[in-house]
């Protein structure tokens, strides 16, 4: 595991809101101008105690569906192609948005660890990350690469793997582009792998694999690099074989029509362990003011296999779920 301040010095420096009140007015003019001043105190303190409430609170949700679902607020395109923006960005404070992490904080099994458990720096990633969606809907889908509004409209434009989680309240994606070099490996048939690195031997069986085979090797390592001391005590960057904590189902759609391929991987939250769900509580409560990093890593059973890289990592900051869209 990364020492805490090997991995404190690679943090983005991504900041919690802050909430301020309106200045006050000297000497209102008119009862018109103090009732306007009333009224807009009464706004900016129920937007604070709003944005400090648990946003998956029935209410709350409606509210932010409702707003997504009226017309005269959003355009179709925006309604049916959005995606987060990538940090950083300014004229929201750096948050709801997505970067890649440094790959130095992640450390994988080394070329002895059958031998020693010795942990190395990781090589540089896989997969490129290409973006991430945060969607609110109370019928969280598998497949959501069928959904063309999905990483706003330009998922098939590349080969990608695709990570659903899916909430009970929505889903979280996260997109890697997978090279033309493993595309190959999707497909059925007898493939030659002496001329492949160790990791990417290792990727190569994992896109080959059964659903049962790959649930026993692909590794999420969670870290949350800003946020509340609760959260941060509870992910602390521990590897876990994905497929041991919670239902995972796969599903590939080759190419066609112009239309590249992709590999998803749908992972049922809500049916995950309790400790899981601990977790899950706690952090969905903190989501807005969480700078949280999302690693994946195929493990090396093999000597072959080893050392292990990274598959990819994309860090999210300050998701707010009271601002993302309603999927249709």
């Amino acid at each position: 595991r990364a020492s805490r301040p090997e991995h404190a010095a690679l943090r983005s420096r991504s900041q919690e809101p802050s909430f301020r009140g309106i200045p006050k007015e000297s000497s209102p003019s008119s009862d018109g101008d103090i009732m306007d001043s009333q009224r807009v105190a009464t706004e900016m303190d129920l937007s604070h105690r709003r944005s400090m409430s648990d946003p998956f609170e029935n209410g709350v949700v409606e509210a932010a569906n409702a707003a997504n679902d009226d017309p005269a607020a959003k355009s179709a395109s925006e309604v049916f192609f959005t995606t987060m923006p990538r940090f950083p960005v300014a004229e929201a404070k750096n948050t709801n948005c997505w970067s890649e992490p440094d790959i130095n904080i992640f450390r994988v099994r080394g070329p002895t660890y059958l031998n020693d458990s010795k942990k190395i720096p990781s090589g540089p990633y896989l997969l490129r990350a290409r973006g991430c969606d945060l969607f609110l809907t109370k019928d969280p889908p598998k497949n959501i690469g069928a959904n063309s509004a999905v990483l706003g409209g330009t998922l098939r434009r590349l080969p990608t793997f695709i990570v659903n989680f899916r909430f009970p309240w929505g889903v979280l994606v996260l997109y890697f582009e997978i090279p033309s070099t493993y595309t190959r490996y999707l497909l059925p048939g007898e493939h030659n792998l002496d001329h492949l690195t160790p990791a990417e031997k290792t990727l190569a069986k994992f896109f080959m694999a059964s659903e049962a085979e790959r649930n026993g090797r692909l590794k999420l390592i969670p870290y949350v690099a800003e946020g509340p001391w609760i959260a941060r005590s509870m992910v602390t960057g521990k590897p876990a074989i994905i497929g041991n904590k919670l239902p995972v189902t796969y599903c590939f759609c080759p190419q066609s029509d112009g239309q590249a391929e992709y590999l998803e991987a749908d992972l049922d939250i809500g049916s995950s362990s309790a400790t899981a769900k601990r977790i899950v509580s706690v952090c969905r409560r903190y989501m807005n003011v969480l700078t949280l990093d999302v690693g994946f890593v195929v493990q090396g059973n093999e000597a072959e296999e080893l050392p292990e890289q990274m598959l990819g990592s994309i860090r999210v900051h300050g998701a707010d779920p009271l601002k993302a869209k309603t999927l249709v």
